[in-house]
């Protein structure tokens, strides 16, 4: 959030002039002060509690991991943003699509704006190797995304094009092997797949939590996937996610740096690390599920920090006017630097990309029942099953139907008490 001065990285400088346009505006000096500098989450958490607890007005507002919040709003710890009028949360500057997403019985605890840049910086993508494509004879798929046509079925016309064995005897991953892989994915996850085609867990009706499982359209979903992401031919391999550059494990990032895969997962703050790639790659959003899909859908990192204003602070609408103008500030100069320098500049490396990267980020949406904590391991679970080809999705969401709406009920009653 903060920066001490100016140094002459671009991104570090326009944080520093956003920050003291704010000061001198408000006439205010912004103070930070960091739990940790490793992203130990329990680290924040219960300083933050603590904090709350003490009832000392020591923090006048928090950034937060947004899925780690659930349980200090059931005990009244922050402030209801909609009810601070120097909040202007229906502004481009606040991110409605996910902020109406949490908004739950006419309650905000969390708002997420520009002000800080994790929301962007962990946003999952599509990467894909643009030499490979040529080789192969497949038209870059960019027009395939503007078209509203990059669907399944377009994915597995690539990733089907790309397997090969190359002598090996199975697919299984050796790093010294020759085998080429369609897509390689983190691990078994496919929630990322699961939400671009417009499916989740658990929905926010007009500020009703609803579950949402075990729809025709998830079926339709989930058996697409399991008939496309075949191991055995090496359409799909579920990488190693423990260290994502591991040779021996195969993990992910490695496989894709190393170009083993035609295509990759990654977030965007990995673009960093593929400035060293000796080939030229691009960046894609998730599919849809088809053509009739009204979107695309892209998942943020769940654990970003987003905004809070704690019980504590006895002037919330001084605190209001300080996210308020930070987000403003951002939109403005922040973020359109992080995109076209941190980012665009130094990470990707064709327009095309760039435009993409944009329509990703633009289609980033909540996810209530990940946010919340409401699913339990049902993603994981459904994931496995795709992989594995097992086809018990009807007992997994039979499984979790009564956790799962247990889980909803519990947020209704105490949310906004």
């Amino acid at each position: 959030m903060l920066r001490e001065e100016e140094t002459g990285d671009q991104l570090d400088d326009a944080i520093y002039r956003r920050n003291r346009k704010v000061e001198d505006k408000l006439d205010i000096k912004i103070n930070e002060i960091l739990a940790n500098n490793d992203y130990k989450f329990e680290v924040i958490m219960e300083m933050a509690r603590n904090s709350v607890l003490s009832g000392e007005d020591e923090y006048q507002a928090m950034y937060l991991p947004v899925n780690k919040v659930s349980n200090m709003a059931f005990e009244g710890s922050f402030y209801n943003l909609l009810e601070i009028d120097s909040l202007q949360l229906d502004k481009p500057w606040w991110y409605s699509n996910f902020n109406d997403a949490i908004t739950i019985n006419n309650a905000l605890y969390s708002a997420v704006g520009g002000s800080h840049l994790m929301i962007h910086d962990g946003v999952r993508v599509l990467t894909f190797n643009e030499d490979m494509t040529k080789n192969l004879g497949l038209e870059m798929p960019y027009d395939l995304v503007r078209e509203g046509k990059w669907t399944l079925d377009a994915l597995n016309k690539y990733i089907s094009a790309a397997a090969n064995l190359n002598g090996a005897e199975s697919a299984e991953w050796n790093n010294e092997s020759k085998t080429i892989y369609g897509m390689t994915n983190m691990a078994s996850t496919l929630t990322f797949y699961f939400l671009g085609c417009g499916v989740d867990t658990v929905i926010s009706d007009n500020g009703v939590l609803k579950s949402s499982i075990g729809t025709s359209r998830w079926y339709d979903v989930l058996d697409k996937l399991s008939t496309m992401f075949t191991s055995d031919d090496a359409k799909f391999r579920a990488g190693f996610n423990g260290n994502d550059a591991d040779p021996t494990q195969g993990g992910y990032i490695y496989a894709f740096m190393n170009q083993r895969t035609l295509f990759g997962v990654s977030e965007v703050n990995k673009f960093q690390r593929y400035r060293s790639l000796d080939f030229e790659y691009g960046v894609l959003p998730f599919p849809k599920y088809d053509e009739n899909q009204d979107s695309y859908y892209s998942m943020m990192y769940t654990s970003s920090h987003v905004a809070h204003i704690p019980i504590t602070n006895p002037n919330p609408e001084i605190a209001g006017f300080v996210l308020d103008a930070l987000s403003y500030e951002s939109e403005i100069s922040v973020v359109p630097t992080f995109r076209e320098v941190a980012i665009e500049t130094k990470g990707l490396r064709n327009g095309e990309s760039i435009e993409m990267l944009k329509i990703i980020t633009d289609s980033i949406v909540a996810q209530p029942g990940s946010l919340l904590g409401l699913n339990g391991s049902i993603n994981t679970d459904l994931s496995n099953a795709v992989v594995n080809h097992t086809g018990t999705y009807a007992s997994i969401f039979a499984q979790y139907e009564d956790q799962i709406q247990a889980n909803i009920d519990n947020v209704m009653k105490n949310w906004n008490k």
